[in-house]
């Protein structure tokens, strides 16, 4: 959190999702503005100093089927959307 502050990223909160699990595993939310790339590194340069695994592979993943009847779901709502899911390996 203090590297994230030397960064100029505000920590928004900081909770878990399931209690008792383990390893327990918490989620922050920050929040920051400004330069993209100086913020980037900042969160960067936070996560490194945890045991966080980093992403083989960077960018949005190729959305795959939703497993559900999109056309329908269009139909009864009069209007039809996008998917922004990405897959899940």
């Amino acid at each position: 959190m203090a590297k994230l502050a030397e960064g100029g990223l505000d920590v928004t909160a900081l909770h878990q999702h399931v209690l008792h699990e383990t390893p327990r595993v918490y989620y922050m939310h920050i929040h920051g503005a400004g330069d993209a790339m100086k913020l980037a590194q900042a969160v960067r340069a936070a996560v490194d100093l945890t045991s966080t695994p980093l992403p083989s592979t960077y960018g949005c993943a190729v959305a795959g089927p939703l497993g559900i009847d999109t056309v329908r779901i269009a139909q009864v709502l009069g209007h039809s959307g996008k998917s922004t899911a990405a897959s899940i390996k």
